[in-house]
């Protein structure tokens, strides 16, 4: 158990974060300063600079913050689910949840991750695929279950359906930012799933 004195830097660490959220959903990553953060989570920038190297290590532990967060959320989803079709509907609507809470910030990762250092970019790719791969290896043990229970037609590799439904379900939340109209934006996890189950030939 954490120590009081790990508790009181944790949730420190947890209110900068916060505060670094709401800035860099607003103004942007390249126009937001340290010394903004600083201010306005009302800590001295010495104190900001304790906790963070600097604006690419804060960004970069807001991010993995936030995707720990969401492979949990799905976690959980997952785990109450009650069959292998159950699973992917709470996987689908946790996502499109999560997704909807923190577009602000998605809209900021695709835009500008490509502005931070090269060291940082790479680590917090690894870092995301890491926790994408144990993601799509959960989705297929959900598929293969199906599968070898008669729900699901074996027409792919587990890892493959798994794959386009991340991708599928993916794809069409970010059409929801602003890309496509707003009709596109599924409101019902049947409506991706029916583009796997449902096929296109009539």
């Amino acid at each position: 158990m954490p120590t009081r004195k790990e508790r009181e830097r944790l949730a420190r660490r947890a209110e900068i974060l916060a505060v670094a959220r709401e800035l860099f959903a607003e103004k942007g990553f390249h126009n937001v300063s340290m010394q903004e953060v600083a201010a306005r989570s009302e800590f001295s920038t010495g104190s900001l600079y304790a906790f963070f190297e600097n604006k690419d290590a804060l960004y970069h532990d807001m991010m993995l913050d936030l995707t720990d967060d969401f492979h949990q959320r799905i976690a959980l989803a997952l785990d109450e689910a009650e069959d292998e079709l159950a699973g992917l509907r709470a996987y689908l609507a946790a996502k499109a949840e999560r997704f909807q809470q923190n577009a602000g910030l998605l809209r900021l990762y695709f835009k500008e991750s490509g502005g931070l250092s090269a060291s940082i970019r790479e680590d917090l790719r690894e870092e995301m695929c890491t926790r994408h791969n144990r993601l799509i290896e959960r989705l297929g043990a959900i598929f293969q279950s199906g599968i070898q229970r008669g729900v699901f037609q074996p027409v792919a590799h587990p890892r493959m359906l798994a794959l386009a439904l991340v991708s599928l379900s993916t794809a069409v939340q970010l059409d929801g930012f602003g890309i496509g109209p707003d009709d596109t934006i599924p409101k019902d996890p049947d409506s991706v799933l029916n583009v796997l189950f449902k096929g296109l030939l009539a």
